[in-house]
């Protein structure tokens, strides 16, 4: 129970700062756990690592803003900390199946 409780507690984390840079070392500090223990937790609790769990929901979240704001991709890229629109479209296009202008035109339908 108490392990489930630090994964639940480090979801919110990541919830409430995707538009914020996210490191092990701030996650560590907020739950009071080493890093490694994290890790080993929120593989198991999840079924993916925690970076890739990060990545996932900043896509998502990028998924909603794509389809209910009209703001530029490059935009919506840096705001959830992307390090380049070329590694958000290849992020993107791996966990969504599109790039975000052809998801963009989908679910607006252009």
């Amino acid at each position: 129970m108490i392990k489930l409780m630090n994964v639940t507690e480090i979801l919110s984390y990541i919830e409430k700062n995707l538009e914020r840079k996210i490191n092990m070392d701030t996650i560590c500090n907020y739950t009071g756990y080493g890093c490694r223990y994290i890790q080993i937790i929120f593989k198991k609790h999840i079924g993916m690592t925690l970076w890739q769990y990060v990545k996932f929901r900043r896509v998502t979240r990028a998924a909603l803003l794509l389809r209910l704001t009209s703001s530029k991709i490059i935009d919506i890229s840096c705001r959830l900390q992307f390090d380049s629109q070329q590694s958000f479209n290849r992020e993107f296009k791996k966990i969504a199946g599109f790039t975000p202008l052809q998801y963009r035109k989908k679910t607006i339908g252009i």
